[in-house]
């Protein structure tokens, strides 16, 4: 399975304003460095989430459609929608599945799934890589205040350790083995299928 981010979200879950005042800073100086420290930080906990956590658009590839009647688990919960399905079918040619074909399962924020409608048969495709490619929308919604309270403050801290320890190694300091920000966001860590 491919994954590849489309379109990325258009806000990030905390503003620079959060930021500096959890980092007790006053003033502008370090606005820009900061800002780039937030979609880092942001970048860092979707990937450990394996959640998308402002509304964004991916392209999931496949090689082919599951066998039977068999469902389509999608990465990056949770699930908003599905825009399209491609496919290539047997002669080469690349086909756009009609949306009556199938159902979307958006109904937790664990795993998103695509199952097939009633009665309906997955298309057979050509025998090559890649060859089924979805485009979904994901994350818990288009604004700050969509996002989990404990995992904006996840961020926060994720943005604090990068914001105070610029070097890879801080000589002098007890390492544990959850780091906070961790420990505040396992709960939300979804299933992979990646």
């Amino acid at each position: 399975m491919g994954l590849k981010l489309v379109t990325p979200p258009e806000v990030e879950p905390v503003t620079l304003e959060e930021s500096k005042a959890h980092l007790r800073l006053d003033g502008d100086a370090d606005n820009n460095y900061l800002s780039a420290l937030i979609a880092a930080a942001r970048v860092r906990v979707e990937l450990f989430l394996r959640r998308a956590l402002i509304t964004q658009m991916f392209e999931c590839t496949i090689d082919d459609f599951p066998a039977y009647d068999h469902a389509i688990d999608l990465p990056r919960p949770p699930l908003q929608s599905v825009e399209r399905i491609k496919y290539l079918d047997t002669a080469g040619v690349l086909q756009t599945l009609d949306p009556e074909t199938y159902i979307m399962d958006a109904s937790s924020n664990e795993i998103g799934r695509i199952a097939l409608a009633w009665n309906r048969l997955w298309p057979f495709t050509r025998y090559t890589i890649n060859a089924v490619t979805i485009r979904f929308a994901a994350g818990y919604g288009d604004a700050v205040e969509d996002v989990p309270q404990a995992i904006r403050q996840g961020i926060l801290i994720e943005i604090s350790n990068l914001y105070e320890n610029r070097e890879d190694v801080v000589v002098g300091q007890n390492i544990s083995m959850l780091s906070l920000s961790e420990r505040l966001l396992w709960p939300y860590r979804a299933l992979s299928v990646e």
